[in-house]
């Protein structure tokens, strides 16, 4: 699961994370990151592996793997001093970059679904990440509209705690 994450957060930072807040679904910025995301986990694990990451991502539940999501995008920028001019990550987009991650196993879960798992939670025997269109299936649409902690639209007081989920008609 580590290396996915890593291998996405690695190609939205190659392809410039000012791309991931107007990205459009299937569209060349999200292609180019699936691309880009395919190429470095291709070389990174072998089909065994790969298969043995695509279950723990089905199984995986966002508070389990939040803080590792937040430890990986971090080591991705550690070197590049955040927002210190406007090539350079802002924090903002650092956090949006986190929660797209964060979403990768929802994505992985909706795309698994079948007749025989209608919860995607397991992976279809023989099932392989082949090109860059089978790890575009896996990655959410867009990056989600809130995060937690911002306000529940219509209901004064209320707090997002965090996501339920994301699909094509919402959060």
């Amino acid at each position: 699961m580590r290396v996915f994450f890593r291998c996405v957060a690695e190609a939205v930072a190659e392809n410039g994370l000012k791309g991931l807040a107007a990205m459009v679904p299937g569209g060349p910025y999200a292609y180019a990151v699936a691309e880009s995301a395919w190429r470095k986990y291709r070389e990174r694990c072998t089909l065994a592996a790969q298969q043995r990451e695509l279950q723990e991502l089905a199984e995986a539940k966002l508070e389990d793997a939040r803080a590792e999501i937040v430890s990986i995008v971090r080591e991705v920028f550690a070197a590049v001093p955040v927002g210190a001019d406007d090539s350079l990550p802002l924090a903002e987009e650092i956090i949006d970059l986190e929660l797209f991650v964060a979403a990768i196993p929802d994505a992985v879960r909706q795309s698994l679904k079948r007749a025989d798992d209608p919860t995607g939670r397991s992976v279809p025997h023989g099932f392989a990440l082949r090109s860059a269109d089978d790890v575009l299936r896996l990655l959410p649409a867009r990056p989600p509209r809130f995060r937690p902690g911002d306000a529940l639209p219509g209901k004064s007081g209320w707090v997002l705690a965090g996501p339920l989920g994301m699909g094509v008609l919402g959060e």
